[in-house]
């Protein structure tokens, strides 16, 4: 005596590997490729905001000249992703901002050429056309992410924030500058030693060092004022940045150029002014 099969069992276990199996594949699928495109966005939106936040210590750094009170900037150095039910995160992304050659003499701006007016008084004996160096630096932040692999790392240096894409080998610059605007010459030198790695919120507080703006009138009539600057930037990019006070333009900068021979691998900017005119530093 035979006995009948019920083949409509086998049909449900059947079935319920099957979508149990289209599941995995599905949950493996959403893990590998999923997941990890929408923490890139979040590393990239994080890395936008980024950027705004030093915007914002660039232009604390640019108004320290006649202050007499420190200035706060609050910097997100690294990310943490939200959480998620079952999928699997890579640990928290730290960064490192950091300052660059403040603590290297050679890292200075030369100011040459640099004759104060007649009736300067003693102000003349100190600004007499001889060199002067003051010594400054750059700040420099490192993002670590762990999927946007083309992040740029992001420079402040001469009053100008710049966007720097190694594995491109291109430079965008973020800012304007305010180091020469007309006749008008502003060196705003950076000390100080900071080297930061986290990944939450740093504060920044910029204090000035000098607390009285000195505003010195020069007489140009002779050989043109110079400015010497280390720089990370290329002699194209200079030129794009100062483009407006370029004399071609209507402003005062005669030439504009950039050596390799500034020290720690930095490039050497050297900006004339032109000659015939008096100038504010």
């Amino acid at each position: 005596m035979e006995f009948p099969t019920d083949e409509r069992a086998q049909a449900i276990q059947i079935g319920a590997v099957l979508l149990f199996g289209i599941l995995i594949l599905f949950l493996s699928l959403y893990q590998a490729f999923v997941v990890p495109d929408q923490n890139e966005e979040i590393e990239f939106n994080h890395n936008q905001q980024l950027q705004q936040q030093l915007t914002e210590l660039r232009s604390n750094v640019i108004l320290m000249p006649g202050s007499t009170a420190t200035r706060a900037s609050s910097v997100d150095l690294g990310i943490r992703y939200p959480s998620r039910a079952i999928f699997v995160n890579p640990g928290p992304a730290s960064g490192t901002l950091r300052t660059v050659g403040t603590e290297n003499p050679q890292v200075n701006v030369n100011i040459t050429n640099a004759t104060a007016v007649d009736d300067a008084g003693e102000t003349r004996d100190f600004w007499n056309g001889t060199a002067l160096s003051f010594e400054t630096g750059a700040i420099e932040y490192r993002p670590g992410y762990n999927l946007y692999q083309g992040a740029p790392r992001t420079v402040y240096e001469h009053s100008v924030l710049y966007n720097h894409f190694e594995r491109e080998a291109v430079t965008q610059a973020v800012t304007g500058q305010t180091l020469v605007d007309g006749s008008r010459i502003t060196v705003i030198a950076v000390d100080g030693s900071l080297t930061e790695n986290r990944v939450d919120t740093l504060s920044v507080d910029v204090d000035p060092i000098s607390t009285r703006t000195r505003v010195v009138e020069l007489d140009g009539a002779d050989d043109p004022v110079t400015l010497q600057l280390a720089t990370g930037l290329s002699e194209a990019e200079w030129n794009d940045i100062l483009e407006e006070e370029l004399v071609a333009n209507g402003g005062h900068v005669q030439d504009v150029s950039v050596s390799p021979s500034g020290p720690g691998g930095l490039g050497l900017l050297e900006v004339t002014l032109e000659a015939g005119e008096r100038y504010k530093l």
